[in-house]
Parts: structure tokens; C-alpha cells; sequence
């Protein structure tokens, strides 16, 4: 089962998450298929497309077809060795090896591996049984149909199905390390915000641990558990940022009682009586009711 990479995001606005979809519309012989993009929040179909045919159609380099052509020479290599065919291995590792490389060096942004539009001059450029009649761009200088600098589904179902225990964790291993550029990089990647670091605590622990209010503001955008307590501590991200006031690595740098403030108005309950915290804490505490205890 792959991970719902949308939990926890409140969904509440046009253009702020779009889905996407094929149904296979039976007919008298085979099939027709209609690929449908439409707004999450309010439903609406943005484009819809109907083919008689699955193809795609790539002009350029791609990670679609080129990763399929490395899982090929990979599994070619291992069949080989397994029949005691050491050159042909050694052939396909070596084509494995160069084009793992290539694809890495011209395809990825960054984030996600993109395809590199190259046109053809003219139909005669286009191999023989790669290009049909009826099918295909109408114009082949200026091809439509293609993902360009966009990033397949196929990409990320695999990222999400490649993601290891200690992948996930990250997240939280960031947030300890008070990095919130990796953080919202990770997050907005699909990452679980709720995920146990360190002490067992959430990135949310760690972002009120350091008493770094951008951070704090960055995870509660993913409707992290306000609730959740740590595996050492038994304590909750409020619990971490007032203790985090008075002996966090950052108590004289980091803005705890405005941390404590974005907390407590997200949602976070609060005890009446509450023990700790610096005075500017205590301060936003009484604010929102509780009487500090020294």
C-alpha cells in the first residue's frame, strides 16, 4: 500500500491541489480512454482528453522510456551473470552505469526527473513504425501532447513506494537539526509530517523544541497532531517549546513565546496550571488563560 501523500493537508482552495485520472470507457471492440484533470476543492474538470490509444508519443530524452531502458540492461546484466554470459553482463552494466549517469546529469531539476522537448525538423526525421498515420502531433516542429518540465504519476507512485523507514524520518531529522528550507522541501515533496524522530518526537516537537516560529508556521500548514506526545518525554510540541524556552539548544536565540502563541491558536490544548517556561512564555500563556507555576 503506498502512502497517502496528501494527509493531513487541508484542501480548501481552487488551484491548490489538482487530481487526475483515466477511465476506460468500454466499446464494441476494445476501449476508449478518457484522461480527465480536474480541481480538487471545487470539482471542476480543467482539461479531459478522449484516445483510442494509451501511446505516448515522447520528443526527447524522457524518464519514462529511459528508465524502462535502464531496467531493461539492469535485469539484463543480472540474467547474464546467472547464465555465465560475463561479457554480455559486463556490456549491459557498462550502458546501465552511462546512461544512469546521463539521466541524472540532464533530466533531474532537483526535485523530480523532466523530459527534454526535441522537436523534428520534418516527418522524415521520425524512425519508420515510430510514427503512424492519423496518430501522433499534427505538427511535428512544434509537438503537442508532451510533459515537458512537468513530473510523471508513474515518478511519483515510485518515490513514494522506494521510501524507506529512515527516508521518512528525515523530515523529523531536519526539524531537529532546525533546517526549515529541508523541511518545507521535504513537506511539500509529500513526506509525512507526522513521523517520530529523535525521542520520538514529531518535526512539530523539534520546530517548538528550537522555538523557530517559521518552521512551526511551515508545518502546521500540513494540519500536523497538535496532541501527539514523544516516546522519552511523554510531552506534546507546546510541552517542548516551553521546556525548550528555558534549556533548548536555541533558548536565546529562538522566539518562544511566539511559538507558543502560533500553538495555542492552532489548536493546542492547554492546562490551567502550567510549570516553566521563560517570562515571555509565561506572558503567552496567561494571554490565552493558564496561570504559570514557577
Amino acid at each position: 500500500m503506498y502512502p497517502y501523500l496528501l494527509r493531513g493537508l487541508t484542501i480548501e482552495r481552487p488551484n491548490q491541489v489538482w487530481c487526475a485520472d483515466i477511465t476506460y470507457i468500454p466499446m464494441a471492440q476494445g476501449f476508449l480512454y478518457l484522461v480527465a484533470v480536474m480541481d480538487w476543492a471545487t470539482r471542476k474538470v480543467l482539461a479531459w482528453r478522449v484516445s483510442n490509444t494509451m501511446d505516448v508519443e515522447f520528443y526527447g530524452p524522457n524518464p519514462q522510456i529511459g528508465c524502462w531502458y535502464l531496467a531493461a540492461l539492469r535485469a539484463g546484466a543480472e540474467m547474464a551473470a546467472h547464465i555465465g554470459e560475463a561479457d554480455f553482463a559486463a556490456r549491459c552494466q557498462s550502458l546501465f552505469d552511462s546512461g544512469s549517469k546521463w539521466i541524472d546529469e540532464n533530466l533531474f531539476n532537483g526535485r523530480w526527473y523532466e523530459q527534454h522537448i526535441v522537436p523534428a525538423a520534418k516527418p522524415d526525421e521520425i524512425a519508420v513504425g515510430l510514427r503512424h498515420d492519423g496518430s501522433g502531433a499534427r505538427d511535428v516542429s512544434d509537438p503537442d501532447l508532451q510533459i515537458g518540465p512537468g513530473c510523471l504519476t508513474d515518478q511519483l507512485v515510485g518515490e513514494a513506494a522506494a521510501l524507506t523507514d529512515t527516508d521518512r524520518r528525515s523530515v523529523a531529522d531536519a526539524a531537529r537539526n532546525n533546517s526549515l528550507a529541508a523541511v518545507r522541501l521535504m513537506l511539500a515533496s509529500g513526506l509525512p509530517v507526522d513521523v517520530r524522530g529523535q525521542h520520538g518526537g514529531t518535526p512539530l516537537h523539534w520546530a517548538a523544541f528550537h522555538g523557530n516560529i517559521e518552521m512551526t508556521r511551515e508545518i502546521l500548514r500540513y494540519n500536523p497532531p497538535l496532541e501527539l506526545t514523544d516516546a522519552d518525554f511523554q510531552s506534546t510540541p507546546l510541552g517542548w517549546a516551553i521546556y525548550g524556552s528555558e534549556h533548548g539548544w536555541y533558548c536565546r536565540t529562538g522566539d518562544y513565546a511566539a511559538t507558543v502563541e502560533l500553538l495555542l491558536k492552532a489548536g493546542a490544548a492547554l492546562s490551567e496550571k502550567q510549570t516553566g517556561g521563560t517570562e515571555a512564555v509565561k506572558g503567552a500563556l496567561r494571554r490565552f488563560g493558564a496561570k504559570p507555576l514557577n
